[in-house]
């Protein structure tokens, strides 16, 4: 069977997808449409590993209806010619795409993967509320229920997503991610360690807590200056979410926090080590791939309980309230009071990745769907 996955960007797939939709092309003919600006032949062979091709698809830059109704013209062009049986469209953006195109498009069937809803379907905003009508008549207008299969990260967006967009009559399922190949390192809390350290990893951006960290961070550094703190990410000057100039200049001079720029994601578990706790206090996720590849090598979890990382947490560490630094400060002092808590929670994470997230058995999730 040929399938096609349409995704924003090149590194969106080597950080989210590019496991499993190599897994998928052991099985079936996969091109991918992404924007490949700046790649070279070589470098795409070497991700792909031959397994799968790539289409170079720009992504969108211009928002106004004469770039909207340019960058339609162009996906169409390029799913024509690659003429698949059965396409995704991964992320929420693109998924209105592919509803508006399907009508084109003849497939087998779309898939719709939505990665993260956003904060618009429950704000009051009427730019946000403007948005939410246009994707209603869009999905409501454009899809058949025999062609269309939505595909959510975690049970509250589809919860969500099926009250307030799509409605009953289009079909749904859940997909706890994409899964995670089980690294063979594996950080063993109980040989002991020298130092606590609370690691954040991930976007400096504003909706995943950053903020709340660093606010806990000083707080806990006052009184309890052996503790270490670790953050990770990439910063982005220009995007409206991420933090300020000014936040961003104040973590390069601080004292008290290793601040590490952007990690390649191949190196990233190599900044784990015992001692560890991953903490998240994100707004929302589809499921934080960060914090499933932290517990796939046992180290214990801190996140905030919305939806996505509250699939995250089964006895191998704390939820607490999003735009709370004082729960979070709570959690982590829980681990700074009872450090034994590292050896006990640490090997539960790996073991909730091994039974609910690992590669495998998302693979064979999406394999099922492609079955006649």
């Amino acid at each position: 069977m040929k399938l096609c996955f349409v995704i924003p960007s090149l590194d969106f797939l080597i950080s989210h997808r590019l496991e499993l939709i190599k897994s998928i092309g052991l099985d079936h003919e996969v091109e991918v449409l992404t924007d490949l600006q700046g790649q070279n032949y070589s470098q795409l062979k070497n991700i792909s590993e031959e397994i799968f091709t790539f289409t170079h698809m720009p992504i969108r830059r211009n928002s106004s209806p004469g770039g909207l109704f340019s960058h339609l013209l162009l996906l169409r062009k390029k799913l024509l010619a690659n003429a698949p049986n059965r396409i995704f469209f991964v992320t929420l953006e693109l998924s209105v795409a592919g509803a508006i195109l399907s009508r084109i498009i003849q497939t087998d069937k779309n898939y719709f993967i939505i990665s993260g809803i956003g904060p618009f379907l429950l704000s009051l905003k009427p730019s946000y509320r403007f948005i939410k009508v246009l994707y209603i008549f869009i999905f409501k207008i454009f899809l058949r229920k025999k062609n269309a299969l939505f595909i959510f990260q975690n049970s509250t967006d589809q919860k969500i997503f099926k009250e307030h967009i799509i409605g009953a009559h289009l079909p749904t399922k859940i997909i706890l991610g994409n899964g995670i190949l089980i690294p063979t390192k594996n950080i063993n809390h109980a040989l002991g360690f020298d130092e606590l350290r609370f690691c954040f990893i991930g976007r400096l951006a504003k909706s995943k807590g950053i903020k709340e960290f660093v606010s806990a961070a000083k707080f806990i550094h006052c009184s309890n200056p052996k503790i270490k703190f670790l953050i990770a990410g990439s910063y982005n000057a220009n995007a409206k979410d991420y933090l300020s100039e000014e936040f961003y200049n104040e973590l390069l001079s601080s004292q008290f926090l290793n601040f590490i720029q952007e990690v390649s994601h191949e190196k990233i578990l190599d900044l784990y080590q015992p001692g560890d706790v991953f903490v998240l206090p994100s707004y929302g996720e589809g499921v934080p791939k960060a914090a499933l590849e932290a517990a796939s090598i046992s180290i214990p979890l801190i996140l905030t309980d919305v939806a996505g990382c509250n699939e995250c947490i089964k006895d191998n560490g704390f939820l607490v309230s999003s735009h709370n630094s004082y729960e979070l400060i709570g959690a982590m002092e829980k681990f700074i009071q009872q450090p034994s808590l590292l050896e006990v929670m640490g090997p539960k994470s790996r073991q909730l990745i091994i039974q609910k997230f690992k590669l495998e058995i998302i693979t064979q999730e999406y394999k099922r769907l492609l079955e006649p």
